[in-house]
């Protein structure tokens, strides 16, 4: 009911006041998309994300050497990544974080850590670190990944649509 929730309110003063505005005018949910150096897995996060009502910033990550480390070795960590994407990576945290890869998995899990588990974290495909440090995996059939309660096998990955021009269908 529009209608009622239109009219005003009593406040302590006895004046009325339309809270209907103020419930309009919240700002959206942050999500941060961890990109790294591989384009198709850059697309399919930002596939996700733009699904979302909410608003969308991308961070670029770029690895130092200590990515080749084992994710478990690395924990909740930074240390895989450049000093500039570590600087990039401040509050106010987002609500939601996803990423895709292996790499990002330590980077997600400092996140959330860091947010004292305010941040909630979206992992795209096999982290290859244990599936209850994320909120929520979204995994293909080719992963193999043992069923659990926070992870979601989809036939096939995410991909963003686009308009096709009309050079590209007569070609």
């Amino acid at each position: 009911m529009l209608t009622t929730a239109r009219q005003a309110m009593p406040t302590n003063s006895g004046a009325p006041e339309n809270h209907l505005p103020r419930i309009l005018e919240r700002p959206k949910p942050v999500i941060w998309v961890l990109q790294g150096q591989h384009a198709g897995d850059n697309a399919q996060a930002q596939a996700l994300a733009t699904r979302l009502d909410a608003q969308v910033v991308c961070k670029l990550l770029k690895f130092n050497n200590l990515w080749r480390l084992p994710s478990l070795m690395l924990g909740a960590s930074i240390a895989s990544i450049e000093t500039d994407s570590r600087r990039s990576l401040a509050p106010p945290w987002p609500e939601l974080v996803i990423a895709i890869g292996t790499r990002s998995a330590p980077v997600v899990r400092w996140i959330k850590q860091q947010s004292r588990g305010q941040t909630k974290a979206v992992h795209l495909g096999r982290p290859r670190t244990p599936l209850a440090a994320f909120d929520l995996v979204i995994t293909t059939p080719q992963y193999g990944l043992p069923p659990a309660p926070n992870v979601i096998e989809i036939p096939l990955p995410f991909t963003a649509t686009r308009n096709v021009a009309a050079p590209e269908l007569t070609a």
